[in-house]
């Protein structure tokens, strides 16, 4: 338990723990008995009385004279009370403090748990001092046996008992919730040096002023328990210094001052975005603007609050008021002319109460009123989410142009509310039924938000905003109409109706709508009418009919009438040409719904037709020549795939003809085009990808014409489809995919015929002197873990000629059970494969394994010397040309052992141990891997002539602080190069190093989609969701360090490739695999 730091509470049930301590009475008596039954192992008799000494000394809970449900009572409030580790609040979005954060960490645990230690974070106010001690408490809290963050302890201290409100705080978070009656600061002082005096304790005091104040909170040589840490934050860099706890065992050797510096320009420009804008980029049109004012702040964004607080030390005479102070300026009517901006979130100032921070809010008796808004006749920026405001509008501020109230709690807006300067609207989660009566004119209206508004049944009548761009009506869910005026909205681009449920029909008028580039209708399930006006939408680009009804019409009509209901439902000649992004997932179409002629979407790039019952897509689908992604996911009764415009380069770019390496992988892989058809059971065929046929259909001699066996056994097996993440039982099947023919068939042993036989992992061995025009291959394994990650590879090289083609399957024969085998046969034509008598040729063969693979493991073995250590040693192979420089490409898999990595540095380093000359290049990477996830750091090196030469020894060593799972090199010699080259020119000799990283990523990135899609899923099933999106349509920045180079350009840079974040099977392997090959 000591290792696992597990807390222990002991229960002392109808025993004294003197008893246990002194192991007298009945526990004297049993170890007696145990002494008599353990004659030959007394040590652990003695271990058992040593632990129950230890457990002895531990505070418990002892039973004595109270009722036993009063007993179990307290055990449950100590229980929670120690599980109790609240996170604090942290802004979503942190930008250029990672290092800082990283540093701090690393102090807190530097010692381990000896020695007292305290730190001062200091900078200017707003540049984010408190944020980072927010951060550091919640990644440490765990650590410690008391933890408690002081939060505004300049402001607190200085309100009328505020001391006292801050040392209960202290000692009620100490304790875990058993504060007692504090009556003065100096019994407050007392009560806290016995809380920290035997306990490791985590401390931290945010903003305070001066030293004063701290002697005053906690008092001067206070008797910390070793181990414990006290941090401060302040605008002042001396009290790390003067702190006074030199009584403290040890502490003056663990102060430290950490300096809080200004962000750079880019990351101030980062920060600014997320804060204004949502997001880490914007539109070019407000590039210049928010470059200036982020110039203005000279690298203090988070720094405008500090500026509007010195300009009064009335709140009320402050231009912009934030939450509590705005909480308090209502609360009090304190208001003037000079507020400008307000922004008030109640509910979020009321859970941050919750949370145990040191805000004090008392609601007013009587609510808050619109009386205190009078004199702020010059306000623009309203937000009130959450506020119930009494009395009327009429005096209240009509300068506003930016309102947002989210909760809003009225049933309409007031008819004496002035809003006819409004920019900006913004109602979500409102108890609006309508928005307003008739008509209102609000000429400048840009923006209308109305989102979640659960009791709103009509949208209002919009003919007096003409200049609306932006109307979102999402989950509406009792709107039943949209008022025909919305087409006199022509300066509307975005309209969102996801799932209003109860939205029947549009009305016509929408084809009027001449602007409009995004139309959302996703999860309106009654809805079973689109109208034909929408052909007039000419700049609509995007449309979302997931989960409408729109097809459920027209199938519940008769025959007859059906003839005649030409104007229900929808027509796919009803859509613009316009159409970019068109989606009808889970619309009930079928064979008889999809057009014969698709030539009105020309502009058509995305089209998601996912889980419909549609058999075959329509031949003109090819005319989307534009078309780059095409989801038909869960199409349980898809057969076929005509050939697409989709795939058209995706083979050629994955066929590579390079002097070292040609790479033959699944075109689904290609990242820069999707088809996604995960969960299409019924799937045998598409075109120019990949074909499944019964072994049925093959008579005897063509079976043997490809797989070199008089007959096969027609056993049902498993095969695994890893493009649509299916298994499927059925008898062999016959899989033609990239030119390649195979078959996973039930056996143990290799059929009679094949030439040459090896129970390893690969063969190598000389042609004859006749043509080659196919191999034929027979490989036997088993599989020890669920393969259903990996897919298997095959690699065969022209070693004379330094050829390499590696091919992997996107389908898997499953045994039935662990340990049983399966035998994959391979038909391989060698058309391109330049062999010729005598050449000698590798064959190398990579089955399923359950650990993650390495991308030389993927590929083949021609990636030179590889080996599970952090440290290679090789010699500078012979330069058979003239080429002068040498390239050392590398690839190095490093892996987190947990998730609270927050920055890493891993070294390369190289020794030419011939000439006694060094290199080093590190790579500063930031962010947190998932446990157990795989990191790829990929490496090319130019070396010039004279540096490294043939038959130097030369050996590399990775350094990092993650562990190293992996570290692969290979050295080609090239031309001389300048000292900034074109990398470009590099690729081919880089060939096989960018073919393993491009692969990897590929890979990687199928399989984030298919986990993505499991997701998905799963959330469907939970939620009982028909299957309609799910949504509405921040980076750390990595930099380089060259280190020590020796005045060595710094090498070709690159990123690290991450494995998506799935769950980690267990380590294992295939076993018994053979290979034949004929």
């Amino acid at each position: 338990m000591k290792s696992s730091q597990h807390v222990v509470l002991p229960v002392f049930y109808d025993v004294d723990p003197g008893q246990v301590k002194k192991q007298t009475g009945s526990y004297g008596e049993a170890f007696t008995r145990h002494e008599e039954s353990f004659g030959s192992e007394l040590n652990m008799v003695h271990k058992w009385r040593a632990a129950l000494k230890e457990v002895a000394d531990l505070a418990g809970m002892v039973l004595r004279d109270r009722h036993e449900s009063q007993f179990i009572q307290d055990i449950v409030n100590q229980v929670q009370n120690k599980l109790h580790l609240t996170a604090l609040y942290v802004p979503p979005y942190l930008v250029g403090v990672d290092t800082l954060i990283s540093r701090i960490n690393w102090w807190l645990n530097q010692d381990g748990h000896t020695k007292v230690g305290i730190a001062t974070i200091c900078g200017i106010g707003g540049i984010g001092k408190t944020t980072i001690a927010k951060v550091v408490y919640n990644q440490n809290i765990h650590g410690f046996e008391g933890h408690s963050f002081l939060a505004n302890v300049r402001e607190t201290s200085r309100d009328c008992n505020g001391l006292l409100r801050l040392q209960r705080q202290l000692i009620s978070d100490i304790l875990r919730g058993k504060a007692h009656k504090i009556y003065n600061s100096d019994n407050g002082i007392n009560r806290i040096k016995e809380a920290v005096c035997c306990r490791r304790v985590l401390l931290v005091l945010d903003d305070v002023e001066d030293l004063e104040t701290v002697r005053k909170l906690i008092g001067s040589q206070v008797p910390f328990h070793p181990g414990s840490k006290i941090i401060i934050t302040s605008r002042h860099r001396f009290l790390g210094q003067t702190f006074g706890l030199e009584a403290s065992s040890g502490f003056t050797n663990l102060s430290k001052l950490f300096e809080v510096k200004e962000l750079n320009f880019n990351e101030s420009l980062q920060l600014f975005h997320w804060y204004a804008f949502g997001c880490n980029s914007m539109s070019e049109s407000f590039m210049e603007c928010a470059a200036s004012l982020v110039k203005q702040c000279g690298g203090l964004p988070d720094m405008g609050r500090e500026i509007i607080r010195q300009e009064s030390s009335d709140v009320g005479e402050r231009s912009r008021l934030w939450h509590k102070d705005a909480f308090v300026v209502i609360r009090e009517k304190t208001g003037s002319r000079k507020i400008k901006c307000l922004a008030l979130d109640l509910q979020g100032l009321l859970e941050n109460k919750s949370k145990r921070t040191a805000t004090t809010l008392n609601l007013p008796k009587h609510g808050m009123e619109t009386e205190a808004f009078e004199k702020m006749q010059r306000l623009q920026l309203l937000q009130l989410d959450h506020v119930k405001l009494k009395g009327d509008f009429k005096d209240f501020p009509k300068s506003l142009i930016w309102l947002r109230w989210h909760g809003f709690p009225m049933q309409s807006l007031p008819a004496d509310f002035d809003i006819r300067r409004l920019v900006a609207l913004d109602m979500r989660y409102s108890n609006l039924k309508r928005v307003w009566k008739d008509k209102e004119c609000v000429p400048n209206l840009k923006i209308l938000n109305l989102n979640h508004s659960h009791g709103l049944v009509k949208t209002p009548n919009f003919s007096g905003l003409p200049s609306l761009e932006k109307l979102m009506l999402k989950d509406c869910i009792k709107l039943v109409e949209v008022d025909e005026s919305i087409g006199e909205l022509k300066m509307l681009t975005f309209l969102n109706l996801k799932d209003c449920k109860s939205l029947g029909k549009l009305p016509r008028t929408i084809g009027s709508l001449v602007s409009l580039e995004e139309l959302i209708l996703s999860g309106c399930s009654t809805l079973d009418n689109v109208p034909k006006e929408l052909h007039d939408m000419k700049s609509l680009k995007v449309l979302n009919l997931n989960g409408t009804s729109i097809y459920q019409t027209r199938l519940r009509l008769p025959y007859v009438l059906l003839k005649r209901s030409k104007d229900l439902g929808f027509s796919w000649a009803y859509l613009p040409r316009s159409l970019v992004k068109l989606s009808l997932e889970s619309c009930s179409l079928s064979d008889d719904a999809m057009p014969h002629d698709l030539c009105n979407l020309s502009s058509l790039k995305s089209l998601n037709l996912s889980r419909n019952s549609i058999q075959c897509l329509p031949e003109s689908i090819k005319h989307l020549t534009k078309l780059d992604e095409l989801r038909l996911n869960c199409c349980t009764e898809l057969q076929m795939i005509p050939k697409l415009p989709i795939f058209s380069n995706s083979k050629e770019a994955f066929m590579t003809k390079s002097p070292f390496n040609q790479s033959i992988i699944p075109s689904f892989f290609f990242p820069s085009k999707e088809c996604g058809i995960f969960g299409c059971e019924k799937l045998t065929e598409v075109q120019d990808i990949f074909k499944l046929e019964p072994i049925e259909n093959f008579g005897a001699e063509e079976i043997k014409r490809l797989f070199n066996v008089d007959s096969i056994n027609k056993s049902q097996v498993q095969l695994y489809n890893f493009l649509i993440d299916r298994t499927r039982v059925a008898t062999p099947q016959v899989l033609q995919e990239c030119g390649i023919t195979s078959t996973f068939v039930a056996g143990s042993e290799v059929p009679v015929g094949f030439k040459h036989i090896s129970n390893e992992h690969q063969i190598s061995f000389s042609l004859p002197k006749e043509n080659i025009h196919w191999f034929s291959l027979c490989i036997v394994f088993s599989i020890i873990s669920q393969p259903l990650d990996f897919l298997p590879s095959v690699c065969i090289s022209n070693e004379t000629k330094n050829i390499t083609w590696n091919y992997r399957s996107s389908f898997i024969g499953v045994p039935k059970s662990n340990g049983g085998t399966m035998l994959w046969l391979i038909h391989w034509p060698t058309t391109k494969f330049q062999l010729e008598g005598g050449d000698l040729v590798l064959y190398d063969y990579g089955i399923i394994t359950a650990f993650h693979p390495m991308p030389f493991d993927h590929y083949g073995r021609h990636f030179g010397h590889h080996s599970g250590k952090a440290e290679i040693s090789i010699s500078v192979p012979p330069n058979s040309g003239r080429k002068t420089s040498c390239l050392l490409n590398s690839t190095i898999v490093l892996s987190a052992n947990d998730d609270r990595t927050f920055e890493f540095l891993p070294c390369l380093e190289v020794v030419n141990e011939t000439k006694g000359t060094k290199w080093t290049y590190s790579k500063h990477f930031m962010g947190i891997p998932e446990t157990k996830n795989t990191i790829y750091w990929v490496i090319s090196w130019n070396f010039r002539g004279g540096e490294l030469e043939s038959g130097d020894r030369v050996s590399l060593r990775v350094v990092s602080d993650l562990c190293v799972l992996e570290f692969g090199v290979d050295l080609v010699y090239t031309h001389e190069l300048d000292d900034r080259p074109n990398y470009f020119h590099l690729l081919p000799e880089m060939s096989k190093c960018c073919n393993y990283l491009l692969g990897t990523f590929i890979y990687i990135l199928a399989r984030t989609h298919r986990s993505l899609y499991r997701m998905q899923q799963r959330d469907q099933r939970m939620s009982g969701n028909g299957g309609q999106d799910g949504g509405d349509g921040r980076g750390d920045g990595n930099s380089k360090d060259p280190g020590n180079n020796n005045g060595k350009p710094p090498p070709t840079p690159s990123a690290p490739v991450r494995d998506p974040p799935m769950k980690q099977p267990k380590r294992g392997n295939a076993i018994k695999n053979k290979i034949f090959w004929g």
